[in-house]
């Protein structure tokens, strides 16, 4: 297709690669929102230091084969730096997330989340060496707007755990530095296998202060939960190889109404008028965001630097 016929298939948006990466967008804001909902009713026994733990071992269990299949062990040592990192980050950022998911309503929780590609704006400048133009500057300073709707500092409904979800989502975006980095020298398996196992190690100290012994349904949501974290990263993968962000990435705000829809059903949450016009105003920015920075990429070709100076 030429460089033009894939102009006109974006404006389209819904051109076969596209509706193909829509499926797995969408089955990866299922499997997300539905691991978020386990996650909330292990909460309600299980601390998140032991959930963390329990994330982390069953993640090797399952990813571990794949790895051993991919990677030789001469090379799976020689970016130590980059994947513990990358592991502390996400460790950090999953606690984080583990315990807002645990002790706020559902939906809340997951709007403060999206901010995540707000902080990805933020950290691209110092860390990654990009230039932010004044109309994605101008975007994440709106999204953070939203947040301010949501967590409403000051208020006597003001929610501590949602300073630790947007902390989570800051440590979210910088694991998305990482992975960007070692997306294009290690395989996925081994970046997942390094997390789990560091996962293990970080948790299993303060786990065992907190430990309550599962039952066998607990045991097997704790699967569950692995299992459903793992398919959400390989939908989100898949979906990005195959169709384009910016018509693919207002499929993953779906994800607030599963979450709304979940924390009613399952929780009896009935989030307020707040949270729904905050996650609207994050969601929006976010999305700004993304087809922004498509759109320069697109007009970039082959070249890596910015034409006319206009990020």
């Amino acid at each position: 297709m030429t460089t033009e016929g894939s102009h006109r298939g974006a404006a389209a948006g819904w051109t076969a690669n596209n509706r193909i990466g829509a499926l797995w967008m969408l089955a990866g804001t299922i499997s997300v929102s539905v691991q978020s909902a386990v996650v909330k009713d292990l909460g309600a026994t299980i601390d998140a230091f032991e959930i963390g733990f329990f994330r982390g071992l069953f993640g090797v269990l399952i990813v571990l084969p794949f790895a051993m299949r991919r990677v030789r062990l001469r090379d799976a040592t020689r970016r130590i730096a980059l994947h513990t990192g990358r592991a502390l980050a996400g460790t950090s950022a999953m606690i984080c997330s583990f315990y807002a998911l645990t002790s706020m309503p559902l939906t809340d929780a997951m709007a403060i989340m999206f901010t995540m590609p707000l902080f990805m704006i933020l950290l691209a400048v110092p860390l990654l060496g990009e230039t932010v133009g004044w109309r994605r500057a101008a975007a994440t300073l709106i999204g953070f707007v939203g947040v301010v709707i949501i967590v409403r500092p000051g208020a006597t409904t003001f929610d501590p755990a949602s300073l630790v979800a947007l902390l989570g989502a800051l440590l979210s975006a910088v694991v998305g530095v990482f992975i960007k980095k070692l997306s294009r020298i290690e395989p996925a398996e081994l970046i997942m296998l390094y997390f789990s196992v560091f996962a293990v190690v970080v948790f299993a100290v303060p786990a065992i202060y907190v430990w309550h012994a599962p039952t066998l349904l607990e045991l097997a949501l704790l699967v569950a939960m692995t299992v459903l974290g793992i398919a959400n990263q390989l939908c989100f993968i898949a979906a990005c190889r195959v169709g384009e962000v910016t018509v693919l990435a207002p499929i993953d705000y779906s994800r607030l109404l599963f979450a709304g829809l979940l924390g009613y059903f399952l929780f009896g949450e009935i989030p307020q008028t707040s949270a729904w016009l905050g996650a609207a105003i994050i969601g929006a920015s976010g999305f700004f965001i993304v087809r922004r920075t498509t759109v320069l990429r697109r007009a970039e070709g082959p070249n890596p630097r910015i034409k006319n100076g206009r990020p």
